[in-house]
């Protein structure tokens, strides 16, 4: 695909049943491709003549982190790497897991796909493990005191609210407003 893409091919050339190479990238879940093709400007939201898109292929056929990639949603693999990282040096402050764990807050993709479902749990593990309970209950400044919880359901995370309060969350946090 890099190498057809190089020479010039169109990501925007669909066979007779309207199916482009995106929509083919997202049924064989392939992630690289997926990559290059939207880098490239294919539109994930073209539809094929039976009026299906490559982002609802890709949810059909259960290939998760193609369909975060086709959606615009940030890849969490990189954070997971960069926190067990974190985590191998040792604590991590009050501070700097309240940073990390807003990342968390910047898509709803753990909400909307299910095995990013599953690696935002494996985040707040690690944050949990790193930091201790005490840094998920830590009121964040700059989110008008807001604990993570309180976060999740301001942002209407469902999923990520229950995360935490299965980690064990004080469910009794208030923010500045009380």
């Amino acid at each position: 695909v890099e190498f057809l893409l190089g020479e010039g091919a169109d990501v925007h050339a669909a066979d007779e049943d309207g199916k482009t190479a995106l929509h083919y990238t997202a049924f064989q879940g392939e992630l690289e491709c997926a990559r290059l093709l939207v880098g490239a400007g294919a539109d994930a939201a073209k539809r094929r003549k039976d009026g299906k898109t490559a982002l609802e292929v890709a949810q059909e056929e259960n290939k998760d982190e193609v369909a975060a990639i086709l959606a615009g949603l940030p890849e969490i693999e990189p954070k997971l790497r960069e926190l067990e990282a974190r985590c191998a040096e040792g604590p991590i402050a009050a501070e700097e897991a309240a940073e990390l764990l807003g990342w968390l807050f910047t898509t709803d993709a753990g909400d909307a796909i299910a095995c990013l479902a599953d690696k935002e749990e494996k985040f707040v593990r690690l944050l949990a493990k790193g930091a201790g309970l005490a840094a998920l209950d830590a009121p964040d400044p700059a989110q008008q005191g807001r604990t993570a919880l309180l976060r999740a359901l301001h942002a209407d995370r469902p999923g990520l609210a229950k995360l935490l309060l299965d980690f064990g969350a004080n469910l009794l946090s208030k923010d500045d407003d009380g």
